[in-house]
């Protein structure tokens, strides 16, 4: 929708005084701020699911360290966002994607890593050519 397209222009997303809140919230940059956090709520489902019972404390470990990192990551350079979590996340399937398939686990898992990795790769086309 080109509405959306042009609310993702905001301006002065930065946050130079490495404040968390403006961190997290692309420094009050609504469309932003929804298409991010909206990629993140749709790998989650995935993510649990590909991930077997006995590993899921430690991918939650790695998904808790890469939160740290992103909001670190920003608070040294003055940017914003959370790409750096949904992007580690489909790091994390393209891993997930040959264990569900060497595994012979249900097709859904499969399934559902194809869908959230095809969702990603179109938020980062997006962000390539805008």
């Amino acid at each position: 929708h080109p509405s959306l397209l042009i609310a993702m222009a905001c301006n002065h997303m930065d946050c130079p005084d490495g404040a968390v809140s403006c961190i997290l919230s692309y420094n009050g940059c609504f469309a932003a701020e929804a298409l991010n956090y909206s990629l993140i709520a749709v790998q989650v489902p995935a993510f649990v699911r590909c991930t077997p019972k006995e590993f899921r404390y430690r991918a939650a470990g790695a998904l808790a360290f890469f939160v740290a990192f992103q909001i670190v990551l920003c608070m040294a350079v003055g940017c914003s966002g959370v790409s750096v979590v949904w992007c580690a996340m489909l790091g994390y399937f393209c891993g997930a994607a040959s264990w569900v398939f060497q595994t012979g686990k249900d097709k859904l898992s499969l399934q559902l890593v194809g869908i959230t990795a095809l969702i990603d790769l179109a938020a980062l086309t997006y962000y390539a050519i805008s």
